[in-house]
C-alpha cells in the first residue's frame, strides 16, 4: 500500500490530538514527495508505532512532537534498521 499527498497540503502539518500515534500494522509506504507535510504528536504520545511484522518506508516527512518514552517519533517493535534520516536534534535541560 502507498499513501500519497495533495499538492493543497504544501507545507501543511497533520497533528496528532488524541493520544494516540499512527499505528502501522502492515507493510506501507508513506510518500510525501515535495510537500514538505509535517505529522506532530503534540507532545500527547509517539508519532508512529510500527509492529514488528510491518515494514514501513516512510520519504519526505517531518516528523515532530513525538512524547519521550512512548515511542517518541517512531517506534518500531523489532526495532530500526535501513534508516537514513535527517536530524534536527536539539537537547533539552
Amino acid at each position: 500500500m502507498t499513501v500519497t499527498f495533495v499538492s493543497n497540503l504544501q507545507n501543511g502539518s497533520i497533528v496528532l490530538n488524541d493520544a494516540t500515534p499512527v499505528i502501522i500494522e502492515k507493510n506501507i509506504s508513506v510518500d510525501a514527495g515535495n510537500t514538505n507535510i509535517t505529522v506532530d504528536a503534540n507532545q500527547t504520545s509517539g508519532v508512529f508505532s510500527i509492529s514488528a511484522e510491518a515494514t514501513a518506508t516512510l520519504t519526505g516527512l517531518t516528523i515532530t512532537g513525538g512524547k519521550e518514552g512512548i515511542g517518541a517519533g517512531i517506534f518500531h517493535m523489532d526495532g530500526l534498521s535501513n534508516c537514513d534520516r535527517q536530524y534536527d536534534y536539539r537537547e533539552f535541560g
